[in-house]
């Protein structure tokens, strides 16, 4: 079981491409309604470098997605019009959501899914997959992780953030490879 022990002691170990994450949220700093191609890119770039080649972006159509991601309250609608963008999956999509709404949206990873698999707090055997049903599993999980272990942050640095950063570097220093 994840525990606020277990958070606090993994996330103070976190520190993957930090550069290129304080860029990404000192854009977000303030209210923005939509992304355009060059933060788009740092994204992509942090998130899943190894797709950058599959990435074309027209500048008009990346506006109006991401504006309808980041105004509408339908969740699924959400997470599943940024997939419509070339080369973003349901784990890229959670991570525009993450720098978007860092209160409300955890980064949906293969290495913080098996954190919590190993951890009891999801079903072991249950693969990862891009699509809603898994995304929605993995943030509602998230939430009452926070809720539960009454975690909190600091400004930027949310508690959702904190889980997210503790959950991906105990996987990345206990995986096999």
């Amino acid at each position: 079981m994840i525990t606020k022990q277990f958070v606090q002691e993994w996330s103070e170990r976190y520190n993957y491409r930090p550069e290129l994450e304080q860029k990404i949220i000192n854009h977000f700093k303030g209210s923005r309604d939509y992304l355009g191609s060059s933060i788009f890119e740092k994204i992509i770039r942090w998130k899943a470098p190894r797709v950058i080649t599959r990435i074309e972006v027209n500048e008009e159509y990346l506006r109006e997605i991401t504006k309808i991601a980041f105004n509408t309250i339908n969740e699924k609608l959400k997470i599943e019009v940024l997939t419509l963008l070339g080369g973003v999956s349901y784990r890229v999509a959670s991570t525009i959501l993450h720098f978007r709404f860092p209160d409300k949206y955890p980064i949906m990873d293969y290495r913080a899914w098996g954190t919590l698999q190993e951890m009891g707090e999801l079903t072991r055997g249950y693969v990862i997959k891009d699509d809603f049903k898994h995304w929605e599993t993995y943030f509602k999980k998230c939430r009452e992780i926070v809720k539960r272990e009454q975690l909190s942050g600091d400004g930027y640095k949310t508690a959702l953030k904190i889980l997210d950063q503790a959950l991906w570097q105990y996987s990345k220093e206990n995986s096999r490879k």
